[in-house]
Formats: C-alpha cells, sequence, structure tokens
C-alpha cells in the first residue's frame, strides 16, 4: 500500500503502536509518492523477502 507525503510516516507509525513488527518507513529526494527507481524497488523487494522468508 502506497500512501502520500505525511500520512505514510503517520500511517507506519500508528501500525508500529498496534503491534505490526514488519512497518519500515522509507524516504526518498526525488519521486513523489510513486515507488523511487530503483532504490525504492530494491527496498520493496527486500522487504518481501525478509519477510516472506525467502
Amino acid at each position: 500500500m502506497i500512501f502520500l507525503g505525511g500520512i505514510s510516516q503517520g500511517f507506519a507509525t500508528y501500525l508500529c503502536s498496534w503491534g505490526f513488527l514488519d512497518v519500515e518507513w522509507h524516504e526518498y529526494d526525488d519521486g513523489g509518492h510513486w515507488i523511487n527507481e530503483p532504490q525504492g524497488v530494491d527496498d520493496f523487494v527486500a522487504f518481501l523477502r525478509r519477510t516472506m522468508g525467502e
């Protein structure tokens, strides 16, 4: 799920407060609310691999 601007940081904090441990927050200098390439895609793939046990 992708959220805009400060909403996503607040949502990440909210999820952590409810006990979701696999929450990460990354900000990138460019890309706006889109997935940043290539670093954002690499971070997304690494997160999925780590949380799905691959």
